[in-house]
């Protein structure tokens, strides 16, 4: 078994939604609902544009990231080595 830890040097991409604006959404059998079935709902703190993830084929993947993660880290646990591994980066503008 393995731990992969991703140290990130220099890391600085597109950051989250500073919008606070709302906005309602239909929902079932989710938290507090209004009487006609939605809740408020916005865009504050997520990231919109770009994002960083990490997919572990073995276990639980990180949460993406976005924003300025100079010197932060992340990892990976239970991860397995297997006979092929194929790497991807998916870069999105």
């Amino acid at each position: 078994m393995l731990q992969l830890r991703l140290d990130f040097v220099n890391f600085v991409i597109s950051g989250p939604s500073t919008s606070t604006a709302t906005t309602t959404k239909l929902v079932k059998n989710a938290g507090v609902v209004g009487a006609d079935g939605t809740i408020p709902v916005t865009d504050f703190t997520r990231c919109l544009t770009d994002t960083f993830s990490v997919t572990n084929p073995d276990g639980p993947s990180p949460p993406s990231i976005c924003g300025i993660n100079t010197g932060e880290h992340s990892g990976l646990h239970r991860m397995f080595f297997h006979k092929h591994i194929k790497k991807y980066i998916t870069w999105y503008s």
